[in-house]
């Protein structure tokens, strides 16, 4: 009966060294591969490029930034503090909330695919679709934030651009004919 429960243990022990070793090898195919990925010298250049991209766009002029991302840096930084703060935009493993505002504000100045885009930041059609849409959430989240209940201007109001206004739509109202 002794003999039996030693055999048993035995086979135990043979069995968790094996479950042992299986996992260390899948543990070190899995760092190794991510390290070699990461230390390559494509994607440190990939990496680069990404970097100077996002550089050119936002931190070298607010005339880049206003051609590409149709507002200026300080208005590009404040959307990306606010959708941070009140829409929950975080940082992924690898795209800072900046560059998904800019990859989501490139889509819609310039009405271009995620192909486009991905080409141009150096990101894959999928990461570009997942940060649009990550980034779209967010901007639902603050929509409260962006509208703003119109105030309506007054008969005598003071305002000269008014003044004119009023005047252009009696002219309007003179001018068309009545059916």
């Amino acid at each position: 009966r002794k003999q039996k429960i030693l055999v048993i243990i035995q086979e135990l022990v043979v069995m968790l060294q094996m479950i042992m070793a299986v996992c260390a090898a899948m543990y070190s195919y899995v760092y190794l591969s991510c390290e070699q990925r990461l230390e390559s010298p494509n994607s440190a250049y990939r990496v680069y490029q990404q970097l100077s991209h996002l550089h050119g766009l936002v931190f070298e002029s607010d005339i880049k930034c206003l051609s590409q991302l149709r507002m200026d840096r300080q208005a590009f930084f404040k959307l990306c503090k606010l959708l941070c703060e009140k829409g929950s935009l975080v940082r992924s493993k690898r795209v800072s909330p900046e560059e998904m505002v800019a990859m989501f504000l490139s889509i819609l100045a310039h009405h271009v695919k995620n192909r486009v885009v991905g080409f141009n930041f150096k990101r894959s059609r999928r990461t570009v679709s997942k940060c649009f849409h990550e980034c779209l959430r967010a901007m639902i989240r603050c929509q409260k934030e962006f509208w703003k209940k119109p105030e309506p201007i007054t008969d005598n109001s003071t305002d000269p651009k008014w003044k004119w206004f009023t005047v252009i739509i009696t002219w309007l109202m003179l001018a068309i004919p009545m059916g």
